[in-house]
């Protein structure tokens, strides 16, 4: 055999192995694609790559035999994406749910706390000689602003911003004492007059929101009179104490924001202003005349809370107060008899923090035609955060000497209030309540409050 010869025939072999490998390879390829379907669609196996590479139905639809198209399946949300977008909200939302919710209107309704004394002002003691025999001594509240208080946030006042009116009254019984001691070697030796002193407090008050209910303003407007000391005739006689005080006290604002909210909570921060627009205080004691100035501003600084439980019939509040005066009052005390005037010292109000927690329950809520009727108990603590320099005060009066100073603001004070709301659909309600001391250092007896008011 030629070369050429075995040379094809060594080339036809390879030939036909070749053929016979692919021919082979082709047959086992198909084998596999029928025992394994995923192999023939790789994107089976990975449906991340069938989404990647195919068309979304919404392009390009399916079309089945009758010429329409299937129901499309609605897209399924991860688990995780959906406990973002319900619990993780940012707070600024959450509270703008609650004020577009009925959980507004809910949490509005909620009887607001009462409140008790208020903050009181100094209390100043006095000697007087006011003739032979005769010497007026006293204890009382410096006449400061006709209330002879200061403003308490707290006092039917709660977290919640709520657009209403309101007007209160409050009866403060034994503030203090007053007291005329005449003494004769011949007839009543020791003949007393003594008298209470009680006061007698209005406040007018109202309350709007803006910034879609998240914010409001409130005004109050006090009016009030110490009873029993009351300037009565005219002239005043020199053995008679008394007071002569405008009506009007201390018109006071209060600012107040939402800062967290749910559909049963409510905390909001804000600020209470005191302005000086009552007029000073003035005290007939003996053979002299004190006035007591009115001049300073308090800013009130507070934090509260509101809530309510999930069917309404249980209600809590909380408020911390910060009441801080930004100056002092003077103090001038005239001679009624020889005349003339000295500057006697200033008056400082310490700073003080005021506390106040309250519980009530609905034993029925208004409905319809019926009242509802609320029991509310609360406590209210009052500290001092600073001390005060004391004022005291020697001269010579036409009859002896005469001394008067101003005493150590009362320490801690705690006092506990009790009291009933009612109300009905319209959004008027009446309150009844009495307060009473509950440590040594009290500031009176016993309150009395009526307060009325209506919400829009």
């Amino acid at each position: 055999m030629t070369f050429d010869e075995q040379l094809r025939r060594l080339m036809g072999t390879a030939m036909l192995t070749v053929l016979s490998a692919g021919i082979a390879g082709n047959a086992i390829g198909q084998n596999a694609t029928t025992q394994n379907p995923a192999a023939q669609n790789p994107a089976a196996q990975n449906p991340a790559a069938q989404n990647a590479s195919t068309p979304s139905p919404t392009a390009v639809p399916a079309v089945t035999d009758a010429g329409t198209s299937p129901p499309q399946s609605s897209p399924v949300t991860r688990p995780s994406e959906s406990l973002l977008t319900t619990t993780r909200l940012p707070n600024t939302s959450a509270i703008a749910q609650m004020l577009r919710s009925r959980s507004r209107a809910q949490l509005v309704r909620v009887p607001e706390m009462l409140g008790d004394f208020g903050i009181p002002g100094n209390q100043f003691v006095f000697f007087d000689s006011t003739g032979p025999g005769v010497d007026a001594i006293g204890n009382v509240a410096a006449p400061v602003a006709s209330g002879l208080n200061r403003m308490k946030v707290a006092e039917f006042n709660k977290a919640m911003p709520s657009d209403r009116i309101y007007a209160t009254y409050h009866h403060y019984h034994n503030t203090g004492d007053a007291f005329v001691i005449v003494e004769s070697t011949l007839a009543n030796p020791d003949a007393v007059d003594i008298r209470n002193v009680s006061v007698n407090r209005w406040v007018l008050g109202t309350e709007r929101t803006f910034e879609s209910g998240r914010s409001s303003i409130e005004l109050r407007v006090p009016l009030g009179i110490a009873d029993e000391i009351n300037v009565s005739s005219d002239p005043l006689p020199l053995s008679q104490v008394a007071t002569d005080a405008s009506v009007l006290g201390n018109v006071g604002f209060i600012l107040k924001r939402i800062a967290n909210a749910g559909h049963h909570h409510v905390v909001s921060y804000g600020l209470g202003i005191e302005t000086p627009t009552g007029e000073d205080g003035v005290l007939f004691a003996g053979s002299s005349l004190y006035e007591f100035g009115n001049d300073t501003v308090h800013l009130s600084p507070f934090l509260s809370m509101t809530a309510r439980s999930c069917d309404g019939d249980w209600f809590t509040h909380g408020f911390a107060q910060i009441d801080t005066p930004l100056g002092g009052n003077d103090v001038t005390i005239t001679d009624r008899v020889n005349g003339g005037s000295t500057l006697a010292g200033v008056l400082n109000d310490p700073t003080r923090l005021l506390l106040d927690t309250g519980v009530g329950r609905w034993l029925r809520q208004p409905h319809c035609n019926q009242f509802g009727i609320a029991a509310i108990g609360e406590l209210h603590l009052m500290t001092n955060l600073s001390s005060t320099d004391q004022l005291a005060i020697t001269r010579s009066g036409a009859f002896g000497p005469v001394t008067a100073a101003s005493l150590p603001p009362v320490g801690t004070v705690l006092n506990t209030t009790l009291g009933v709301h009612l109300e009905n659909s319209a959004g008027w309600h009446a309150r009844f309540a009495t307060s009473a001391p509950l440590t040594t250092g009290q500031l009176f007896d016993t309150e009395i409050q009526v307060q009325i008011g209506r919400r829009f």
